[in-house]
């Protein structure tokens, strides 16, 4: 497979941490990883040649990095969405993760719980 687009990838000439995947912790540095990890996607939603960064990652899965606006975890798997938001979930062991952040749990079970109390 030809790599030539490479060279005119948006990502061209970043730090390589910058597309490492966060790991799912809770605290300050969990916060400041996925607010990388958001600016590294922005990147991949303006870059030309983003067909060919998600074909090659379709094609040979990456492990623990974001690539083509994905998160990838330790097993290659790309990040699920969010089931409030729609938002990707970006951690590496995001087998039970539902939400891409703790406000969007906390608001999903208080949605919940109000319409409990209406329903009763």
């Amino acid at each position: 497979m030809n790599q030539e687009w490479r060279l005119h990838a948006a990502c061209r000439g970043t730090d390589p941490a910058m597309w490492d995947s966060p790991t799912y912790r809770s605290g300050a540095d969990t916060r400041r990883e996925v607010a990388a990890a958001r600016v590294a996607m922005a990147y991949c939603a303006t870059c030309p040649v983003w067909a060919d960064c998600d074909d090659g990652a379709l094609r040979r899965p990456p492990v623990g990095v974001i690539r083509a606006g994905r998160a990838y975890d330790g097993e290659g798997q790309p990040s699920k969405d969010c089931e409030r938001c729609g938002e990707p979930i970006l951690t590496r062991n995001r087998a039970s993760a539902r939400f891409c952040s703790v406000n969007c749990k906390n608001l999903t079970h208080y949605h919940a719980a109000q319409r409990e109390r209406i329903a009763a």
